[in-house]
């Protein structure tokens, strides 16, 4: 796997700063900032990642929350967690917002990327897909799969549909461990190509249309 996300990476890495789009909403930032450095929004989206590490880090537990609320429903649009759930998110130990499991995966990562995004890195539907389309191209149905998280793009999900269709339940792997094998297969794959984990999390999650098409060749 390491070898795979890794040749992945490095065929994407020139284009990857064109590629990558997810805009920065700094109108919603719950402080003051300056700018964000970088030529591309790849480059600032880390940039962001940084300030808010080193803002989490020095802040009270009001301020906590309203970062980890920033982070998950104004930048990454999810708008579903109740305000206890976000509460949880932005307070709780890491361990143990991590034995959370696939619930709320694709916001609980996002807080822990608030926090720490040295450490942690984002999970969704979309970094699923990915994985688990280099995980179908290479193994077929004999590949152990990431969760399928749900999704609103019709492409992402139907490729989830058709891998649902091809592989039995224990073909995944277990809620208890899927992220920590996933932090450690980014972070390898990260320190083989002398990047940091955010820019491998942020290519599988900008290529996931692209490798549902080609596994599937879905619509």
């Amino acid at each position: 796997m390491i070898q795979l996300i890794s040749a992945f990476y490095k065929k994407r890495q020139q284009e990857l700063k064109v590629k990558y789009d997810w805009e920065i909403k700094e109108d919603f930032l719950p402080f003051s900032s300056s700018k964000y450095k970088g030529n591309s929004i790849l480059e600032k989206n880390i940039e962001l990642k940084r300030f808010l590490n080193s803002k989490y880090k020095t802040a009270d537990k009001k301020l906590r929350l309203e970062i980890t609320k920033y982070y998950i429903s104004d930048w990454g649009h999810v708008h579903t967690n109740k305000t206890s759930t976000l509460k949880i998110y932005a307070h709780e130990e890491s361990e143990a917002i991590i034995s959370l499991g696939k619930r709320g995966v694709a916001s609980w990562s996002k807080a822990l990327t608030a926090r720490d995004s040295k450490k942690f890195a984002i999970f969704d539907a979309r970094v699923s897909v990915s994985l688990n389309g280099i995980i179908f191209q290479e193994y077929g149905v004999s590949g152990c799969f990431f969760p399928l998280l749900p999704s609103r793009n019709k492409r992402i999900v139907s490729f989830q549909k058709s891998l649902r269709g091809k592989i039995n339940r224990n073909g995944y792997f277990s809620s208890e461990i899927f992220y920590k094998f996933y932090l450690a297969l980014i972070q390898s794959v990260a320190d083989k190509c002398n990047v940091t984990i955010s820019e491998i999390e942020m290519c599988l999650f900008a290529y996931a249309e692209e490798i549902a098409l080609e596994t599937f060749k879905s619509k």
